[in-house]
């Protein structure tokens, strides 16, 4: 049988990661669902991540990337989501279009064999990746949602222009508890007349609110919450799963729910370990840029529940094996940093390696996505559970609990808050959280706002961070 062996862990560059690519023998290669020619498909997969470059996603060409087999099966699995899509629609699946929601609809839909959920909001990302060239903003502005707007306006673009995604045959969209951005963007997608299925998000108050009432459940994620809004959510559920059953033409049953729900939680339980071991290990095992695929990869299963599983499992194999062997991707000692808010520029975490430091610690703002659903309760209500621990639908203080946690369990020495440019959340939040930070733990927390591309403004970030890194450099230095 033929093997493969990784060469020592560094990152590398796109025009590198071809030169390697061709060691790798194509048997290896054939092994791993897209990055191979399907059988009851016409066309192949690209296999290269430079195909993609040439395809229009401008920006992998200035990334550095970790040069292991599950890194570039783990790139070709993300990039490959739209052509999967279209196949899953050919096949004759139903596709859903699942909105502000970050975890758990998806759950629900996958229960069925014939639904598959993605992201629309994820089209955020397109400008960075194709620096521009798609006109997403463009689309946007002229619809009259400008610069003021969150990047996720790019998704009215794509709902316009039809090339980046099917449009689904159902958008389910959580209102209510949700930032105003999304909120508006979702209600004019709506306006072109796409067939959209609306769900209450409640809002839900802080543990210490609740500590006068004795009815109430707690979370996964700790908190409180009465019984009462348990039940407001299992019904507003009911009425998603509904609909996911007329559009599917086949009722879900709650075998068919658990068994999801124990298939998501072994991504979630893979994402735990690689986390742990990523973010809590010198010398550093795995990049930033990955790891934050690794995480957005859970809310979604990346439109393939079976294969989500294997590629994570495989990183996370090869990390553990790194651990193992004492092999790091990132050279000597770097500063550990907790990364508060996914980044609009996904370079941005490339430049922070490069610059000195390593993620030790995050809150993509979808934490609750990587807690375990409960399996000892009906499941309806392990899924209301799940979306009642969604940390944008709580107090900021309690987002800040959750970063104080991440910075004492991974021995973090700072604090960076990405803000995202013109997201409503970011308006004071940012500085709340940061208050709270600098109060309970006295770490030094960096404030930054990462735009789209970060080209125009590198040397103020670079400035910034290498500030920011000299006060971690000093205080170590009084700790030695």
């Amino acid at each position: 049988m033929t093997k493969y062996q990784d060469p020592k862990p560094v990152k590398i560059s796109l025009t590198e990661w071809d030169e390697l690519y061709d060691r790798i023998p194509k048997e290896i290669l054939g092994q791993y669902k897209y990055m191979r020619e399907l059988p009851d498909i016409s066309k192949s997969y690209m296999s290269k991540i430079s195909e993609h470059f040439q395809g229009g996603d401008r920006r992998l060409g200035s990334l550095k990337y970790d040069n292991s087999l599950a890194s570039l099966r783990l790139w070709n699995f993300l990039l490959t989501e739209e052509e999967r899509l279209s196949d899953w629609r050919s096949a004759g699946k139903k596709l859903f279009g699942v909105m502000k929601d970050l975890g758990t609809i998806p759950v629900m839909v996958y229960s069925s064999d014939r639904g598959v959920a993605f992201y629309p909001d994820g089209a955020w990302w397109i400008p960075c990746v194709m620096e521009l060239s798609d006109e997403l903003f463009k689309i946007a502005d002229e619809e009259g949602i400008g610069e003021d707007a969150c990047p996720v306006r790019a998704t009215i673009g794509a709902f316009i222009n039809q090339k980046h995604f099917p449009i689904p045959d159902l958008c389910i969209a959580a209102v209510g508890s949700c930032c105003s951005d999304f909120s508006a963007i979702m209600q004019r997608i709506a306006g072109l007349g796409h067939k959209f299925l609306w769900w209450e998000l409640p809002y839900r108050k802080d543990s210490k609110s609740w500590y006068r009432h004795g009815d109430f459940i707690k979370l996964p994620n700790g908190e409180l919450c009465p019984s009462s809004l348990v039940s407001f959510m299992v019904q507003q559920l009911t009425r998603v799963k509904r609909g996911v059953e007329e559009e599917v033409g086949k009722q879900i049953t709650d075998e068919m729910l658990s068994k999801s729900i124990k298939k998501a939680n072994r991504l979630r339980g893979a994402v735990y370990k690689l986390r742990s071991l990523s973010y809590g290990t010198i010398p550093v095992p795995a990049a930033a840029l990955e790891l934050l695929i690794c995480e957005m990869i859970v809310i979604h299963f990346c439109s393939d529940s079976e294969e989500a599983i294997l590629v994570l499992e495989h990183f996370l194999n090869t990390v553990t094996t790194r651990v193992k062997n004492k092999e790091g991707i990132l050279p000597g000692n770097p500063f550990r940093v907790t990364w508060v808010n996914p980044v609009a520029d996904i370079k941005m975490m490339n430049l922070f390696e490069e610059l000195g430091g390593c993620i030790a610690g995050t809150e993509y703002l979808f934490s609750h996505a990587l807690e375990m659903i409960p399996e000892d309760i009906p499941p309806m209500e392990a899924l209301a559970y799940m979306v009642l621990s969604d940390p944008m639908i709580g107090s900021a203080e309690y987002r800040a609990r959750r970063i104080i946690a991440e910075v004492k369990k991974y021995k973090a020495e700072g604090v960076v808050i990405s803000r995202i440019p013109g997201a409503s959340h970011c308006a004071s939040e940012g500085h709340i959280i940061r208050d709270i930070i600098k109060k309970e733990l006295d770490i030094p927390v960096l404030d930054i706002t990462v735009p789209s591309l970060i080209d125009a403004g590198l040397t103020s970030l670079k400035t910034r961070i290498q500030a920011f890194f000299e006060i971690l450099a000093f205080r170590r230095s009084i700790k030695n």
